[in-house]
């Protein structure tokens, strides 16, 4: 009710609010028949308004009145302080403080700091800083690790979201495997509904990119993702494991993994700048993407036998109509049953076609020249 007074709210509304949070029981069944328990404190569960009144009150303590040199994010109940300090002393000072401040607060509020589950971590580029860093929360010493984890992102010491890259990685690589039980290569759901349940594995490997995306730039990190990515997109184009991993997501029609997250910060910073509605940025930011990705396309070395089937990436994606299917997908890879691939994963002795003798029977020569099939090509 005082957070509601602070807000400037009306008396009246005040009020209502105040009638409404009175009296509140928990009816619950039992054993024993139906029992009632009157609910002393906390926010208003299951209400519509509960969220709006946790947020009313809860925004005091991120006004606390702190020193310049912290400031306090919070998310719901989690707070994080954020604290810039030049030397251990003043560092150590000001985490005590603020750790005070903040349980003193709580508890005038009839809460309690959780000290189990604070973390702390030391964001530094200098070496002399001493390890682990400790902090006195309340009664007990808190010391630094290596990272912390904070709405779902784990932040290290170095910012270099390695761990946060692994963890996506190995979440989005079950996902995958779970999934592809699903997905038989001959038969099991259509190649747009694949799309589909694999995006699944997207989503976890992209969440809260915007944050810690630009690791990306690093090739070692893009390769752990892009490996899990790769993994679904043979399952999408119902494709052999040897496909080059460049082929295997354009014919898939899955668009890279560090090209999805540099769209999604863009789309970030556009609608942070105020540059147009979610709508026009989202359609301009995927032209984008498209466009750097057919450069991506054209320049790359591996699957040219997929591009001389598929050029234009745009035209493929947005096809309105087609799927690909385990037996498509060989003709569009150059990897299945033909003798040339056969011969060089040691299934068959030569590689040459058993209907032209001497000449080698690639997905070409198959599709194209061979005279055992002139007679339907010309159909």
């Amino acid at each position: 009710m005082e957070a509601l007074r602070k807000l400037g709210l009306s008396e009246y509304l005040i009020r209502v609010i105040d009638d409404y949070l009175r009296d509140r029981f928990l009816i619950y069944e039992t054993t024993m028949g139906e029992m009632r328990r009157k609910l002393s404190g906390g926010a208003a569960q299951g209400s519509v308004l509960g969220p709006e009144l946790w947020i009313i009150l809860y925004d005091a303590l991120l006004r606390l009145d702190l020193p310049t040199e912290v400031i306090l994010e919070g998310f719901a109940d989690d707070v994080a302080a954020l604290i810039l300090a030049y030397s251990y002393e003043d560092a150590q000072r000001l985490a005590c403080l603020v750790a005070t401040e903040v349980n003193a607060w709580l508890k005038e509020h009839g809460m309690a700091l959780a000290k189990a589950k604070t973390e702390v971590v030391v964001l530094t580029a200098q070496r002399w800083f001493p390890s682990p860093f400790r902090v006195l929360v309340v009664d007990q010493h808190i010391e630094s690790g290596a990272a912390l984890r904070y709405l779902g992102v784990t932040i290290d010491s170095k910012l270099t979201f390695r761990d946060q890259i692994v963890s996506a990685a190995n979440k989005a690589a079950t996902a995958v495997a779970s999934l592809s039980r699903l997905m038989p290569n001959v038969g099991g759901p259509m190649s747009s509904r694949r799309r589909a349940l694999m995006s699944v594995s997207n989503s976890i490997m992209l969440y809260r990119v915007e944050v810690w995306g630009e690791a990306l730039k690093v090739e070692k990190y893009r390769r752990k993702l892009a490996s899990v990515q790769r993994r679904g997109a043979l399952r999408i184009a119902c494709a052999y494991r040897t496909i080059s991993e460049a082929a295997a997501l354009v014919i898939a029609g899955v668009i890279p993994i560090d090209l999805l997250e540099f769209e999604r910060k863009r789309i970030w910073e556009a609608r942070r700048d105020g540059q147009g509605s979610l709508i026009d940025v989202k359609t301009r930011e995927r032209e984008e993407t498209l466009t750097l990705w057919q450069e991506r396309w054209d320049t790359e070395e591996k699957g040219r036998w997929t591009y001389r089937i598929i050029k234009g990436i745009r035209d493929w994606i947005l096809r309105e109509q087609g799927e690909v299917d385990y037996y498509l997908t060989q003709f569009l890879s150059g990897h299945g049953q033909f003798n040339e691939y056969l011969h060089s994963m040691g299934i068959r002795n030569d590689p040459y076609c058993q209907y032209c003798p001497g000449v080698v029977d690639s997905a070409k020569h198959t599709f194209f020249d061979c005279q055992r099939w002139s007679e339907i090509r010309s159909m």
